[in-house]
């Protein structure tokens, strides 16, 4: 299965800049994308493909004076930030018409320049790098293409090489590496005992335990009774603030 793994990372001076402006970049793709289907859908036209949009508002729009700003970033950051908003689209569809399960999907929303959370996705085709120098946590750094070299802590070890990471920067400033790596997942072994536990109101729990010859045993834990047990310093702390002055 799937898991990510976040860290703390501490981006300055110039790769800090190409980072806010792989986010601005990143935020005008998802935006052209929802302008784009909108505008098929107010004219009656049928919504253009994932490849139509890839050619128009990233390949056509590199070679125009006005957005010639777009091929200074990666391009797999790109296409990942077109990909989400084309998914966030069939999520939407999916949801109206029953496909997807859950609770109701809004339609996907234009997002402000004035957002304080950014984001961009880098996949195995950007060619990212982890290094990480000794044992120090903290030497650790993450290359992004167009970006450099970003230091982070790696608090905790990767258990395998990460397909995808991304690059976020929460609405206080900070940033922060999350990975998507591949674990497997290894049942816990079993000792031939079985315990359950049932949360009760005259108890706080009832612990039933049957060992592996099938003798039962039950243990009560009472209920922690804080408020009963401290009363009485409670209602004299109440009559010594109360006479107290200002």
């Amino acid at each position: 299965m799937q898991v990510r793994y976040s860290y703390r990372a501490y981006p300055q001076g110039r790769e800090a800049q190409r980072l806010a402006r792989l986010f601005g970049c990143c935020r005008h793709v998802h935006n052209a994308v929802i302008g784009e289907r909108e505008h098929a859908r107010r004219k009656g036209l049928p919504f253009p493909t994932t490849g139509e949009l890839s050619r128009r508002l990233l390949t056509d729009a590199k070679r125009q004076p006005g957005t010639a700003w777009l091929g200074e970033v990666s391009a797999v950051a790109l296409q990942q930030a077109l990909a989400d908003a084309d998914r966030a689209y069939r999520n939407f569809f999916d949801s109206l018409t029953g496909k997807r399960r859950g609770r109701r999907v809004g339609a996907p929303r234009f997002r402000s320049r004035w957002d304080h959370r950014r984001s961009a996705r880098f996949t195995r085709n950007a060619r990212f790098k982890i290094e990480v120098a000794g044992d120090d946590p903290r030497g650790a750094r993450l290359y992004l293409p167009q970006v450099g070299w970003v230091p982070f802590t790696l608090s905790r070890p990767l258990p395998s090489d990460p397909s995808s990471v991304t690059i976020i920067r929460e609405p206080d400033g900070r940033h922060r590496v999350s990975f998507v790596v591949e674990v497997v997942d290894t049942p816990g072994l079993t000792t031939g005992r079985a315990c359950g536990i049932d949360p009760g109101l005259s108890s706080f729990a009832t612990i039933l335990t049957t060992s592996e010859t099938g003798q039962e045993s039950v243990e009560k834990i009472p209920t922690p009774m804080f408020l009963r047990r401290r009363e009485r310093a409670l209602a004299r702390s109440q009559r010594a603030l109360s006479r107290k002055q200002r």
